[in-house]
């Protein structure tokens, strides 16, 4: 419900930006995903590929990776159909807490920024 909430607002936010109608053609999406190798990754990858197989055009997926980049992350990035740019980040290992969790993963972000 949350999430449902926050793509409201985003959208109420692009119409104020940028009027009602916005030109798909034009508008170019960049998601970025941070993520590390966990006994549940692959079931959180596919489900992240599977909803942005539903946006349209222009779409690119930055895939940023702690610990560096792994084989089983690439294999479901290149059968995803989706245009994508997987890279890694030497994190000496992920951290227990959530807080620090949390850090890291906004760290990557930012690191798929640059």
């Amino acid at each position: 419900m949350k999430a449902h909430k926050l793509l409201g607002t985003v959208q109420h936010q692009q119409r104020i930006l940028y009027g009602s109608v916005m030109d798909s053609s034009q508008t170019n999406l960049l998601v970025i995903t941070p993520t590390y190798v966990r006994t549940f990754q692959t079931l959180h990858m596919m489900s992240v590929i599977h909803t942005l197989r539903n946006v349209p055009d222009p779409l690119t997926w930055i895939v940023i990776e702690a610990g560096g980049v792994s084989d089983e992350t690439a294999s479901l990035l290149m059968n995803s159909r989706l245009s994508y740019h997987h890279l890694g980040f030497m994190e000496a290992s992920i951290p227990s807490s959530w807080n620090d969790r949390i850090e890291l993963e906004a760290r990557l972000r930012a690191e798929g920024l640059r």
